[in-house]
């Protein structure tokens, strides 16, 4: 009730608790409902181990070097289908966060080879290289889109969720 004694507002789209996770249902021992897929007539289905990456992703750069955009989409794509969620995230997610991985490496290279400083073009006195801040503004990107397609394996996975490198190292430590 208001101030001035009217009844107002009501129930709050999603005000209430938060659904389960896949997982959280499995331990549970829920019944996980599974969408029916829609009835297509007259269109032949064919399934795919991965959708066609696009060729700008593996395209040579201006100093001739390789491009890794391409290698971390199919390896994503792995990752994904490894936990079951290759259906649940777009290529465009992966490529979100495929593209500025690749470009942090690309700039991760640029500083190893050019090092941390520059020359301020205006001053002529040292400077931050442009390549670490790029490198800044990429990894941001990157880590801002891996958690997304980490938060949707989470709630749609079966099991426990990393990042690959995380799980590469758990495997090595455990060796």
């Amino acid at each position: 009730m208001a101030k001035d004694g009217t009844m107002r507002g009501g129930s709050r789209p999603r005000s209430g608790p938060k659904p389960k996770t896949t997982k959280a249902k499995i331990l549970d021992g829920d019944e996980i409902k599974k969408p029916k897929p829609a009835k297509l007539k007259g269109v032949s289905l064919k399934g795919v181990d991965m959708p066609d990456v696009d060729e700008w992703l593996s395209e040579k750069q201006e100093d001739n070097s390789g491009w890794d955009a391409k290698d971390l989409t199919v390896k994503t794509f792995l990752w994904l289908k490894e936990h079951g969620c290759e259906k649940k995230v777009t290529i465009q997610q992966i490529y979100a966060y495929s593209v500025p991985q690749a470009r942090w490496i690309q700039c991760q290279r640029a500083i190893s080879k050019y090092g941390l400083l520059g020359e301020n073009v205006n001053t002529k006195v040292a400077d931050v290289s442009p390549f670490v801040k790029m490198s800044d503004i990429f990894y941001k990107q990157a880590a801002s889109a891996w958690f997304t397609i980490a938060q949707i394996v989470k709630e749609n996975g079966s099991d426990e969720v990393g990042s690959p490198e995380e799980e590469l190292m758990a495997s090595l430590i455990a060796d």
